[in-house]
């Protein structure tokens, strides 16, 4: 189903780049520069292509909490999110956190009958990684461990 100037309405509000701390800022724009050396200078349309065709992914995985939860439920959830894209991982699985999953959450409620009382809080996509698509040879540099963890002895 292609949905066209339609305002997305994901359950968790995206938040602007500009609202983001200094370093995140600083990340998403290191992310940003190195695209256009792989996907070239219609980089944009490429990933909008993609992200448009839900990356291609065989199936989707999404997960929910009740109206009203707290912020150690999304605690909860987001760790067992993670645990999920490691499992699948280990079993040859590719997957994708992406908010293309759920920026349409009344299509999602009706097609998937997902009751009004749950919000739609992540979509993971899951399928079998093609090596050869270009968008899954995009890389970025990670900050080091040391930056942002401390031990305290």
């Amino acid at each position: 189903m292609a949905i066209t100037g339609a305002k997305t309405n994901s359950d968790i509000p995206p938040m602007s780049r500009k609202r983001w701390s200094e370093q995140a800022q600083k990340n998403m724009a290191e992310w940003s520069r190195g695209i256009p050396t792989v996907l070239g200078d219609n980089w944009q349309e490429t990933l909008g292509e993609e992200a448009n065709q839900l990356y291609n992914a065989q199936a989707v995985v999404y997960l929910t909490l009740p109206k009203g939860y707290t912020p150690w439920s999304l605690f909860d959830l987001g760790a067992f999110s993670q645990n999920i894209l490691l499992v699948t991982t280990e079993q040859g699985i590719g997957s994708i956190v992406a908010y293309n999953f759920v920026k349409y959450p009344q299509i999602l409620r009706e097609e998937l009958n997902i009751p009004s009382d749950e919000e739609i809080i992540v979509g993971i996509g899951l399928g079998f990684e093609d090596e050869q698509a270009q968008v899954n040879r995009i890389t970025s540099k990670r900050m080091g461990t040391e930056s942002i963890l401390k031990i305290k002895k």
